[in-house]
């Protein structure tokens, strides 16, 4: 199954052509404000400064693409019920509405774009938990019959123990990590959000409780990622796994604005 990189590269290319595309639309919002301003004495600038979407522009400048689409449905709204006083005395440009309309629907079609391949990217990484769990428990079920069927041979029986082969594999030791992941500041727990160990290409997904687990890492330094929709990622660069040690990365992830 893919690593992370090659789930990711998607709707992290999709991001980006979103955020093109989202600076665009901010300096023509910027571009109908000079024209508002022109067109109307200084008394009615905030009135429809305001009728333009003002109030979401901050947020859009954030890069938060709701409030970019909504700045831009706004200021096309205004654009078609005030053409003509901005027009007026050459004013605003005559193709200034077309552009404004053409940013506004490509904005609208990366927009999706990126939200289909972030939930693309997020459900590969669901199937292979699924399937990195699904080999563990074959594994541990494997174990148990070799325990069972070479439990009178103590040299044979321990080749069938997990972190006996884990050790023999990785040369060194290993740990537990385990912990959870809330909201910043109001520590709520977040339940789905997604710890990846990403030189391991191991992932674990919190319960309800925003509870995550994972078992026999080697000891190490890594890279933990953790991810959830509509928060910001966390990234733990060089986080120390010590052999014997349950490690407890509990993590507050801040929510978009």
């Amino acid at each position: 199954m893919p690593n992370e990189q090659a789930r990711c590269s998607k709707s992290e290319t999709d991001r980006i052509l979103l955020s093109q595309k989202a600076d665009i639309a901010l300096n023509l919002w910027q571009n109908l404000k000079r024209y508002i301003v022109d067109a109307f004495p200084l008394e009615l600038h905030k009135t429809n400064f305001d009728a333009a979407g003002q109030s979401y522009y901050e947020k859009a400048a954030a890069k938060n693409w709701e409030s970019a689409q909504g700045l831009l449905a706004a200021g096309f709204t205004y654009l078609s019920e005030n053409t003509t006083i901005l027009q007026a005395n050459q004013n605003m440009p005559l193709n200034f509405v077309d552009r404004f309309s053409l940013t506004k629907t490509e904005f609208e079609t990366l927009h999706q774009a990126y939200l289909n391949s972030t939930e693309d990217s997020r459900q590969l990484t669901k199937a292979k938990i699924i399937a990195n769990n699904n080999i563990y428990l074959a594994l541990i079920a494997m174990f148990l019959d070799g325990q069972e069927i070479f439990k009178l041979d103590e040299t044979i029986k321990k080749q069938f123990i997990f972190d006996q082969v884990l050790l023999l594999m990785l040369g060194g030791g290993v740990a537990n990590v385990k912990g959870y992941v809330t909201i910043e500041n109001i520590f709520l727990p977040l339940e789905g959000a997604i710890l990846e160990i990403v030189e391991l290409d191991r992932s674990k997904t919190t319960d309800q409780d925003g509870r995550f687990e994972m078992l026999q890492i080697p000891a190490n330094e890594y890279t933990i990622k953790v991810d959830l929709l509509g928060y910001e990622t966390k990234v733990f660069e060089n986080y120390e796994i010590k052999t014997g040690v349950v490690s407890t990365p509990n993590v507050a992830l801040k929510p978009f604005a």
